[in-house]
This record gives structure tokens, sequence and C-alpha cells, in this order.
């Protein structure tokens, strides 16, 4: 941690025989670096851990991805919510669904979770699953008009 303080004074009069007429400056500075607050808030372990799993997924190591992922320590639902959208972007459609549900113990409020979810059970052609969340998510949120009419979508197509 580094603090700088200045603080000056001074006074100027153009006058040689010193008159009143002049002025008085005053002049402040700070500064402050918190770079060990901010780093440790902004890049933790966790959310290593997150980017180096994510890096395996996309490469298609789901086994090592999901060895970081598990090493995450912290219960944070939206946390859980990131690494099942991960998995529903590479088709590991059973691993995103257990963090969905993990994400859901927790909160049961997130749109972005059910939203995962939803896709995910669909993701393995399960349509009644599908149904059966958004009618969970209709239930907390019933002005939700995009699930009512996915809701609809589905039921049409069985």
């Amino acid at each position: 941690s580094e603090v700088d303080f200045l603080l000056s004074q001074s006074a100027y009069s153009n006058n040689w025989a010193g008159s009143e007429f002049g002025s008085l400056n005053w002049q402040l500075n700070s500064n402050s670096v918190a770079e060990k607050k901010l780093f440790s808030k902004i890049f933790n372990k966790n959310t290593l851990k997150l980017a180096i799993g994510y890096t395996y997924a996309q490469m298609g190591h789901l086994d090592s991805a999901d060895y970081y992922f598990r090493a995450i320590k912290v219960k944070n639902p939206g946390l859980y919510g990131k690494i099942g959208l991960i998995y529903n972007e590479v088709g590991d459609f059973d691993r995103a669904i257990e963090f969905f549900q993990r994400a859901l113990t927790m909160n049961a409020r997130i749109p972005e979770v059910y939203i995962g979810l939803v896709a995910a059970h669909l993701g393995k052609g399960d349509t009644n699953s599908a149904s059966g969340i958004l009618n969970e998510w209709v239930k907390i949120n019933p002005q939700d008009t995009s699930a009512i009419n996915l809701m609809r979508r589905l039921k049409k197509g069985r």
C-alpha cells in the first residue's frame, strides 16, 4: 500500500514594495493505491478456477474442466449457474443440470438458471422435464410471458 500526501502554500506579489495585492495559492494532492484490495476482489482463486475450467471445457477436456469447477469452494448460486451454462455450451447436459440444480437449491429466483435448466433438458430431448421446470418458474414469476409462450409451444409439440 502506498499513500502520498502533498500540501503546499505559496504567496506572490509583483510589487517590489510588497503591497497588499498578490495571490495566495493552496495545493492539495493525494495519491493512494489500494492494489491489494482491488486485486483480491477481482481475481480470486474461484474466478481463476472458473476461467481454467472454462478453458478446458472449450478445448473439449471435460474431465479436467469438471476438476476445476468442483474445486470451487464458494457456495454461490450465480457461479453455479455460470458453470451450468458452460456445460450447456459444450453439450454436457447432465453436468449442466447438476450445477443448475445446485444453484436452485440456494436461490430459486434466478431466471437465468431456469432458462439454462430448460435448455439442458431440451438438449437431452426431455420436453416433459423442461415443461415441468417452466411450470415451476411461472409459479414464481407469473408475468413472464416468454416462459408461458414456451410452455404452450412445448405442449403443442408433444
